[in-house]
Protein backbone atom coordinates (compact mmCIF):
# COMPACT_ATOMS: atom_id res chain seq x y z
CA UNK A 1 0.00 0.00 0.00
CA UNK A 2 2.94 2.76 0.90
CA UNK A 3 4.93 1.63 -2.35
CA UNK A 4 1.33 2.39 -4.31
CA UNK A 5 1.27 5.57 -2.57
CA UNK A 6 4.27 6.01 -3.27
CA UNK A 7 4.23 5.88 -7.31
CA UNK A 8 0.84 7.88 -7.23
CA UNK A 9 2.43 10.72 -5.22
CA UNK A 10 5.50 10.42 -7.58
CA UNK A 11 3.16 10.66 -10.89
CA UNK A 12 0.85 13.41 -9.26
CA UNK A 13 4.39 15.76 -8.71
CA UNK A 14 5.53 14.90 -12.33
CA UNK A 15 2.07 15.79 -13.67
CA UNK A 16 2.25 18.62 -11.65
CA UNK A 17 5.74 20.04 -13.07
CA UNK A 18 4.50 19.47 -16.46
CA UNK A 19 1.14 21.56 -15.75
CA UNK A 20 3.59 24.26 -14.26
CA UNK A 21 5.79 24.42 -17.04
CA UNK A 22 3.23 24.74 -19.68
CA UNK A 23 1.31 27.78 -17.52
CA UNK A 24 5.16 29.45 -17.28
CA UNK A 25 5.31 28.79 -20.88
CA UNK A 26 2.34 30.24 -21.85
CA UNK A 27 2.58 33.29 -19.25
CA UNK A 28 5.83 33.54 -21.42
CA UNK A 29 4.34 33.95 -24.32
CA UNK A 30 1.47 35.64 -23.05
CA UNK A 31 4.31 38.44 -22.27
CA UNK A 32 6.27 38.69 -25.60
CA UNK A 33 3.30 39.23 -27.13
CA UNK A 34 2.27 42.32 -25.11
CA UNK A 35 5.80 43.75 -25.35
CA UNK A 36 5.57 43.33 -29.57
CA UNK A 37 2.22 45.08 -29.72
CA UNK A 38 3.04 47.82 -27.29
CA UNK A 39 5.42 49.06 -29.99
CA UNK A 40 2.48 49.45 -31.89
CA UNK A 41 1.32 51.84 -29.74
CA UNK A 42 4.81 53.93 -29.43
CA UNK A 43 4.69 56.92 -32.06
CA UNK A 44 8.37 56.71 -32.35
CA UNK A 45 8.54 53.44 -33.31
CA UNK A 46 5.50 53.64 -35.87
CA UNK A 47 7.29 56.25 -37.43
CA UNK A 48 10.64 54.44 -37.87
CA UNK A 49 8.96 51.46 -39.10
CA UNK A 50 7.67 53.75 -41.47
CA UNK A 51 10.66 55.53 -42.91
CA UNK A 52 12.26 51.90 -42.62
CA UNK A 53 9.37 50.63 -44.99
CA UNK A 54 9.14 54.08 -47.41
CA UNK A 55 9.31 52.02 -50.69
CA UNK A 56 6.66 49.47 -49.76
CA UNK A 57 3.23 51.12 -49.97
CA UNK A 58 1.75 49.05 -47.44
CA UNK A 59 3.85 50.91 -44.63
CA UNK A 60 2.17 53.91 -44.11
CA UNK A 61 -1.37 52.06 -43.30
CA UNK A 62 0.10 49.45 -41.47
CA UNK A 63 2.54 51.66 -39.62
CA UNK A 64 -0.12 54.53 -39.07
CA UNK A 65 -1.45 54.85 -35.05
CA UNK A 66 -5.21 54.41 -35.87
CA UNK A 67 -4.69 51.40 -38.01
CA UNK A 68 -2.49 49.79 -35.03
CA UNK A 69 -4.98 50.69 -32.41
CA UNK A 70 -7.41 48.74 -34.45
CA UNK A 71 -4.90 45.60 -34.32
CA UNK A 72 -3.69 45.78 -30.76
CA UNK A 73 -7.04 45.41 -29.86
CA UNK A 74 -7.93 42.50 -31.42
CA UNK A 75 -4.61 40.94 -30.29
CA UNK A 76 -5.35 41.90 -26.37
Amino acid sequence: MIYLWVCVSKSNILLLDAEEKEAMLQAKEEARVKRIYACLDDPTFLEKMRRRFKDDPRAEAFFSPKKNKILSMQHH
